[in-house]
């Protein structure tokens, strides 16, 4: 094996993480999402918002989490055919597991395809320059 292959293999590797079951789960690099494929998400998270707005109902948000895990989950180790956009398979599979794929996915987990808004992140002090 070439030393380039190796890099490339420990690069993919960043992505797949070990679920409580023993399975595993290879996410798709958040850095490679692209604003059109992510606006069914964002669409939904305000529909979402405004089903939950006021009530104790939390089915929104948790249908649009589980949506979002299905969008991310590239491949699997589990005996049925990753969800590739579709959140259905996400519900034969342990609980625990599904609850860390959606913990991962949503805003401020390290696989999610949405800034971490309640970081204090400025996007100004991510640019190049700085004033000093």
């Amino acid at each position: 094996m070439t030393k380039g292959t190796t890099a490339k293999a420990e690069e993919v590797d960043e992505f797949r993480v070990e679920m409580p079951s023993g399975n595993w789960v290879r996410f798709r690099d958040p850095d490679t999402v692209t604003n059109k494929e992510r606006r069914p998400l964002t669409n939904e998270a305000a529909r979402a918002y405004r089903a939950q707005k006021g009530s104790e109902d939390v089915e929104a948000g948790f249908s649009f989490a589980q949506r979002t895990a299905a969008f991310m989950i590239m491949d699997w180790s589990y005996p049925i055919p990753p969800p590739a956009g579709d959140p259905e398979p996400l519900e034969g599979l342990p609980a625990r597991d599904v609850d860390l794929m959606m913990k991962l996915v949503m805003e401020g987990g390290r696989m999610s395809p949405f800034l971490d808004t309640g970081s204090g992140l400025d996007p100004k002090a991510s640019s190049s320059s700085s004033a000093t």
